[in-house]
């Protein structure tokens, strides 16, 4: 029940996200975008190498390298979805807040999307919460 009510809250987010702002464009080739600032909502690229936690098939938290995380042995990988980032201010504290989708494979033909929130904390990237759609 708790998982249905998370899952509900942060779908009401992204919706006041989308709102709020439009998926950021990404430019093919050499990446011309400003380092991020400490009032930045997180970039694409930070959230590509950022650290999740509220996987079903992953207990500790992980760490993307280039959008990706793999466990081999147990035929798991956890994925960013196409670059997806809306942005907008979830929590009325400056920065805005970064909305990403992830995805669960472990290694069937299916996967499990999940929504998760990302803020920036103290110019660290903290993961607020994640939720399977």
């Amino acid at each position: 029940m708790r998982i249905r009510n998370i899952s509900a809250a942060i779908a009401v987010a992204l919706l006041a996200a989308a709102a709020c702002s439009s998926p950021e464009p990404e430019s093919e080739g050499a990446s011309t975008t400003a380092p991020a600032r400490a009032a930045d909502a997180p970039t694409v690229e930070e959230l590509r190498s950022a650290v999740y936690t509220g996987f079903g098939a992953v207990r500790q938290p992980i760490t993307l390298t280039d959008g990706t995380w793999e466990d081999a042995p147990k035929r798991i990988t956890i994925a960013f979805a196409r670059d997806f980032r809306v942005t907008g201010d979830l929590d009325g504290v400056p920065p805005d807040e970064a909305i990403v989708i992830l995805t669960e494979n472990r290694g069937g033909s299916g996967t499990v999307p999940y929504l998760a929130v990302v803020s920036r904390r103290d110019g660290k990237l903290v993961n607020v919460a994640t939720a399977a759609l």
